[in-house]
């Protein structure tokens, strides 16, 4: 019901559908999103934090309490995840409410796992936003918003460092977001993703991706691609 009145019920019941049909049959579809990060006034409107929320630069030994919990929802945090993550260097931008972890995301600019078989390969001059989450109590109140000011603020980046992202096709809670930084700053340049066949993850890479560099790989594929 929230969904129909949020999205339209016709929208909301092809997304149950398609979610539950993905679901069934092990298949992952994502836009790929290409943003220049240039500042310009966009970032200079983000909100400020929400009045009762703490968002800010996290590490390792705030984040090992809520490990296999993550304020009582999905996404799970694990130790092992965590402490690979921040081995490679990643970034992580979290807000907290009453003591309790509400909202995380994290940056990398090193080939990451995005499935417990396959990993994204991140071109030289690219960073990519991952694992964003926002606890359902605490959604539509600009907590992502504030997370990406914060990371503009306290984690420093080359000047033209360029940054992907990629969003579940079905993920209308973020596909229908009204906020979008200008056109020419967040392009729809491909489709990633994989489908699963008797246990194994077999990944799929638009042409369009695979030229700027970005692709989804095994893990025990060792290859570095640079095809920008």
């Amino acid at each position: 019901m929230q969904r129909g009145a949020q999205w339209g019920y016709k929208r909301a019941i092809h997304w149950q559908y398609m979610h539950a049909f993905e679901l069934f049959i092990g298949l992952r579809i994502h836009y790929l999103f290409v943003g220049t990060e240039i500042q310009d006034t966009w970032e200079a409107n983000l909100p400020e934090t929400v009045p009762g929320y703490d968002v800010r630069r996290v590490y390792l030994t705030d984040l090992l309490p809520f490990t296999n919990n993550a304020g009582g929802t999905k996404p799970v945090l694990e130790k092992e995840f965590l402490e690979k993550a921040f081995e490679r260097g990643d970034e992580c931008i979290a807000a907290f409410y009453a003591g309790q972890l509400v909202s995380f995301g994290f940056t990398s600019r090193a080939r990451f796992p995005v499935s417990d078989q396959l990993e994204m390969i991140i071109p030289e001059g690219f960073r990519c936003s991952y694992k964003g989450w926002t606890h359902p109590e605490h959604r539509g109140r600009n907590l992502s918003k504030c997370r990406s000011k914060v990371n503009l603020e306290e984690c420093p980046r080359p000047y033209q460092e360029l940054s992907f992202w990629y969003t579940e096709t079905h993920n209308y809670a973020s596909l229908l977001h009204k906020y979008r930084p200008p056109r020419e700053r967040n392009l729809i340049i491909g489709l990633v993703g994989w489908f699963s066949w008797f246990g194994r993850q077999i990944p799929f890479n638009s042409r369009q991706a695979k030229r700027l560099g970005i692709e989804i790989i095994y893990k025990h594929d060792p290859g570095k691609r640079q095809c920008i």
